[in-house]
């Protein structure tokens, strides 16, 4: 009986883990197969092994930290392929304005302690500093940041913004709330919206708008967001006029920036979700769901593919009909950073894509994790 029951187990585990097993493709295949609009502008080596890189959303700059031996180099790159600058700094996380005009490096110190640089499209380092317990994002027109992260106990007790220079810029509430915590994200340009916790029991859903050089209170929510908490800014993501959110009740909702209110919810068991540059969503549910909008704006809720196990989507792009899916493989064995979606298929990959229009053209960017440090531009239409 035992050796029944065995069987059946090894059995079962093969169908479950095939199951899991997507076919691969390299870098060739998918630019032959997938990518045949799309000439490339230029493939960059920047040697050793990339620690972490952002991509501004409107001017695709480029910023990347590499390691090579015992060296780590800070490169800020065009989005022609031109190395504008280079500085030998020790980085953990790099952010970019939207038009690329600004650069927060930071890196990580011994117990609790940090450093950021402030740095411009010309490599002038700005303002530099050492902080505690604290990490930062970077506002879109990086003019602000916000609070990333808080190490043990170091959570912000107070509704404060920072500039360049860790000036505090209080956001001013409309209630009085003792804050115990609180988490913040941008929403566009010109709002902020923040996650409140006056007791360990309750939260406040607050925006706020940045207008002639203040930031004012524009709405609030309670209880019905209540459930956001320590995800927050890995739950929220916003595009134009609109904020989604999903919830630990798995609730996914659509937001309306300007006033918070509801434009679309669906109650299914979101595990994960992603936008597009188009502003259409992935979620990831007991199927892969695709939410789009129609020309009469309705939303439309389409199942196009079994549940993605193990994954945790971050965004994705799409080329013609094709859903080039870049997931976040931290904390999982998975042996891939990115996943393509075509015609019913799907297929892993060892590099992620990040879809850009500047100056009026489709540009298309690759980042090698594994295989060295690749970089590759691509623009459609390019012979």
């Amino acid at each position: 009986m035992k050796i029944i029951i065995l069987v059946v187990m090894i059995a079962l585990s093969g169908f479950l883990v095939a199951d899991e097993v997507y076919p691969i493709l390299n870098q060739k295949e998918v630019r032959d197969e997938y990518l045949s609009n799309y000439g490339v502008v230029r493939a960059l080596d920047l040697k050793g092994s990339i620690i972490c890189y952002a991509i501004a959303k409107e001017s695709g700059d480029i910023i990347a930290a590499t390691k090579f031996e015992d060296k780590e180099v800070l490169s800020y790159i065009a989005l022609n392929g031109d190395i504008i600058w280079t500085k030998e700094l020790d980085c953990s996380s790099v952010d970019i304005s939207d038009d690329g005009g600004i650069v927060l490096m930071q890196n990580s110190l011994e117990y609790y302690e940090s450093e950021y640089f402030v740095i411009d499209k010309k490599g002038n380092i700005i303002h530099e500093a050492k902080l505690w317990k604290k990490t930062y994002r970077l506002s879109p027109d990086g003019r602000f940041f916000v609070l990333q992260d808080c190490a043990m106990w170091g959570g912000l007790n107070e509704a404060v913004i920072f500039d360049h220079y860790n000036e505090k810029h209080y956001l001013p509430l409309e209630e009085n709330y003792e804050i115990k915590s609180a988490t913040m994200h941008y929403i566009g340009y010109d709002k902020l919206i923040a996650s409140f916790s006056p007791k360990y029991d309750e939260k406040s859903f607050v925006c706020f708008q940045f207008k002639d050089g203040k930031f004012k209170q524009i709405w609030s929510k309670g209880k019905e967001y209540s459930n956001v908490g320590d995800t927050f800014n890995n739950a929220i993501k916003s595009y134009q006029n609109w904020t989604g959110i999903n919830s630990y009740n798995h609730e996914f909702r659509l937001l309306n920036n300007e006033t918070g209110a509801l434009l679309y919810e669906w109650d299914g068991a979101v595990l994960t979700w992603a936008i597009s540059q188009a502003g259409n969503i992935l979620i990831n549910s007991d199927s892969l769901l695709y939410l789009s909008q129609d020309k009469d704006m309705h939303y439309n809720l389409t199942p196009i593919y079994s549940r993605i196990k193990f994954c945790s989507l971050q965004d994705f792009c799409e080329i013609d009909s094709n859903y080039f899916i870049n997931v976040n493989t931290g904390g999982t064995k998975n042996d891939f950073d990115a996943m393509l979606y075509t015609e019913g298929e799907m297929y892993i990959l060892h590099t992620k894509y990040y879809a850009r229009k500047a100056n009026n053209r489709d540009y298309l960017i690759e980042v090698n994790l594994r295989e060295g440090s690749d970089i590759v531009i691509y623009r459609k239409g390019l012979d």
